[in-house]
């Protein structure tokens, strides 16, 4: 199939350029693409975290942790905004999140979680400081210690590679255990394209932390809920 055959190609180039691993860079997002607004066509708008990108591949070799381009090996992790303090609950919320995923497209599928690393400080005088952690980002304060923050899944098979609908990626990590992106709303291209809605609630969320004026959503990404838990590609925008 013309399909598949292009998805082996992918995969390969992929491999090729890094690296002969299994992590698949998430595509950039233009700040600029607009989806079309006909269809009547629900979408979500979720916060756009103010972090470091950071994934998780779960495939027939084991969990292994990477950043935007390339896998982390473990004695790079800790040189990674110190992520070698929480990897190991990391590993096995991504290992019950792939399991899940893996009941629906079988068990050898390869699963790419992408998240946010987020928090190391928190600048208020009622939040104690976390002296071994690091900011991993200034100006957007979430918590004292660090976070990480689902965002997208893809997942690999024989028959090419599939997005997740991010009604099946929310319903997996709260499985799992993971932390999503805050949702800000749902609606029409038209409607989140006019959004101005800001969300504190998860920094509120972490730690016991109190609100902070410094603290509102960077932006915000959206995406189609999805209903059969696929889609074909990250059919997402950022603003």
């Amino acid at each position: 199939m013309p399909g598949a055959v292009r998805a082996a190609e992918d995969l390969a180039m992929s491999q090729a350029m890094y690296g002969g691993s299994a992590l698949r860079p998430y595509p950039k997002m233009s700040a600029k693409a607009r989806p079309g607004a006909g269809g009547g066509r629900e979408w979500v708008a979720a916060e756009k975290v103010h972090g470091a990108h950071f994934a998780v591949v779960c495939d027939g070799s084991g969990v292994r942790p990477a950043k935007r381009r390339e896998l982390l090996s473990d004695e790079l992790l800790d040189d990674f905004f110190g992520v070698a303090r929480i990897w190991p609950g990391l590993a096995v919320g991504a290992t019950r999140f792939a399991a899940s995923l893996r009941a629906v497209w079988g068990e050898t599928a390869s699963v790419t979680v992408y998240g946010e690393l987020a928090g190391g400080c928190y600048p208020h005088p009622d939040v104690p400081a976390d002296p071994a952690c690091e900011p991993v980002q200034t100006g957007v304060w979430y918590a004292p210690d660090l976070h990480w923050l689902v965002f997208d899944a893809a997942v690999e098979t024989a028959d090419g590679r599939c997005w997740i609908a991010d009604r099946a990626l929310r319903a997996s990590a709260a499985e799992a255990g993971l932390r999503c992106v805050p949702v800000l709303g749902h609606g029409s291209a038209h409607s989140l394209g006019i959004c101005r809605v800001c969300s504190r609630a998860w920094s509120r969320g972490c730690s016991g932390c109190r609100a902070s004026r410094a603290t509102s959503p960077r932006g915000m990404c959206s995406s189609r809920p999805g209903s059969g838990g696929r889609t074909m590609g990250p059919a997402r925008w950022s603003r």
